[in-house]
């Protein structure tokens, strides 16, 4: 009877022994130890570094630019998006090394619209090409080259500027590229543009950005009454923003007028900007102007003097 109790015991132990191991193993089979790669949605090993979720065609430059970068004194996220955007850029570089050209213009595209000043040599490169085969990719890197703001993408938007030609039409975006710029250098191109009828507008608004005084007399003439209305108003801008260093042709400007021709529109707008520009030289002239015979004009004189008491 006792050797009976017995191995019922031992028969029992031995169930219960084999069942855990049968667990175990089922346990060890679902929940796999979290290492490397696997460490994704916040299962992150002891001393692993985070790997992000990636896809197939950038997995290994963001694996290894996180990887590079772990020991940075900056959050996760923020290498995180950093080595995004290293790969986005060097994936979308490759397009451009494409023999397809839906890839290559694809990846133009691409880089236009990254605001990453390393894209400025690249789209450089690839303006220059477009002007050779022209597929229509110059209307979305001249503005891109624009926003950039990189002088080195002058010489370029000078050339795309003075192209002469009846159906180019990069040449008002060009215009308004160069003024973004601002490099002193795209000056004299602007002021030859300004006296074409399809970039004037976008040249005198480009001109006001330099505050030169070569661009005085090219303000002047757009204050004509025959102007746009926005080319005025750049003008106006330009001038005002001159100061001084316009006073003595607006002056003479102010001054050229004849019954015949009273230039009523431009003179006022003259008389305006001579009065607020501080400068002893235009009060002088105002003052010498209180008995114009243009009753507008002498009601603008008059205002402005009686300021000045």
């Amino acid at each position: 009877m006792h050797i009976l109790k017995l191995s019922l015991y031992i028969t029992l132990i031995l169930l219960y022994i084999s069942s855990n191991f049968v667990v175990a193993g089922s346990n060890q089979r679902e929940n796999p130890p979290v290492k490397g790669k696997e460490a994704l949605n916040g299962e992150i090993e002891k001393n692993s570094f985070p790997i992000i979720e990636m896809q197939p065609d950038t997995s290994i430059c963001l694996e290894a630019c996180i990887r590079r970068n772990q020991m940075a004194s900056v959050g996760f996220a923020v290498i995180q998006e950093q080595c995004r955007l290293e790969c986005n850029f060097e994936s979308t570089l490759a397009l451009l090394e494409s023999s397809n050209k839906e890839d290559y213009a694809r990846g133009v595209k691409a880089l236009t619209e990254m605001n990453d000043n390393r894209a400025v040599i690249p789209l450089i490169i690839a303006l220059k090409k477009d002007l050779e085969e022209r597929t229509g990719l110059w209307a979305w890197i001249i503005p891109a080259l624009g926003s950039l703001g990189d002088p080195a993408a002058t010489s370029v938007l000078i050339q795309t500027l003075t192209i002469n030609d009846d159906y180019w039409l990069g040449r008002e975006m060009s215009a308004k590229a160069l003024g973004t710029i601002g490099d002193p250098s795209a000056i004299q191109p602007l002021l030859s543009a300004a006296s074409r009828a399809d970039t004037r507008d976008a040249a005198i608004k480009a001109l006001v950005n330099f505050q030169d005084k070569r661009a005085v007399n090219i303000f002047l003439s757009a204050l004509d009454p025959e102007e746009e209305e926005q080319t005025r108003k750049a003008a106006i801008k330009g001038l005002h923003l001159l100061g001084s260093i316009a006073v003595p042709e607006m002056i003479k400007a102010f001054a050229y007028f004849s019954s015949e021709h009273p230039e009523t529109s431009k003179r006022l707008a003259l008389c305006r900007l001579l009065g607020t520009s501080g400068d002893e030289r235009a009060i002088k002239m105002l003052q010498k102007s209180v008995t114009d015979p243009d009753k507008i004009i002498k009601q603008c004189v008059e205002e402005f003097l009686q300021v000045q008491k």
